[in-house]
């Protein structure tokens, strides 16, 4: 196993374990998150072992976690939102993603022989647009003299660290435009970068 192969598992592994050790200030996002992270760690082990060990090619399982993982994000932040407005926002692109998602791997007949890379972008722009939207009204509010503690802050500033750069990331990886390594590195420093925020937020909420 390569480094990149240990971060992706390690980081969501550390992720999940926080997420249940810390949870002396629990929130209503904690079980979406703890999903989110299980999900992660079970997608990466069982794409290994299939790449690894059978002749099966794991192109299948990773569209579909494309999926998965954009819906629990968007889920965390319908949650986390208390506007009705953009709580219907949010299911609109749920609902998106989702239709967009069939077309992208049936429509083309690519389900199972390619990975769509499409689908990961647009979860990736709604996933940004809902984070922006929730960071600009807690810049808003009086939670933002306390922001350290606030376990949903450090869950967007995670979720803007790993989406926006990712994205041509992404393209790199559909079109070679750089080496593999290269792109593998990157990859595994925002996911490194992307749990760091998820862990801390564990950590510091709970010593409020």
């Amino acid at each position: 196993m390569t480094v990149h192969d240990w971060i992706i598992f390690l980081g969501p592994l550390f992720s999940l374990i926080c997420s249940v050790i810390f949870q002396k200030h629990k929130t209503n996002i904690d079980v979406y998150l703890r999903l989110t992270f299980a999900l992660m760690l079970l997608t990466e082990l069982l794409g290994f072992i299939l790449s690894r060990f059978t002749e099966y090619i794991n192109y299948f399982l990773y569209n579909s976690y494309t999926l998965a993982l954009f819906l629990l994000f968007l889920t965390v932040y319908y949650s986390m939102n208390k506007s009705t407005r953009w709580k219907n926002y949010i299911l609109l692109m749920a609902t998106g993603l989702i239709l967009f998602f069939i077309w992208d791997n049936f429509y083309t007949h690519r389900f199972f022989d390619k990975l769509q890379y499409k689908t990961f972008i647009l979860g990736c722009v709604f996933t940004i647009i809902c984070t922006l939207q929730y960071l600009f009204k807690f810049l808003q509010s009086e939670e933002i003299y306390s922001f350290y503690k606030s376990r949903s802050f450090w869950f967007s500033c995670g979720m803007l660290v790993f989406c926006i750069p990712f994205i041509p990331i992404m393209i790199s990886y559909e079109f070679l435009l750089l080496d593999m390594r290269i792109l593998n590195t990157l990859r595994s420093l925002l996911i490194v970068f992307m749990h760091i925020c998820f862990i801390i937020s564990f950590q510091w909420t709970t010593r409020r």
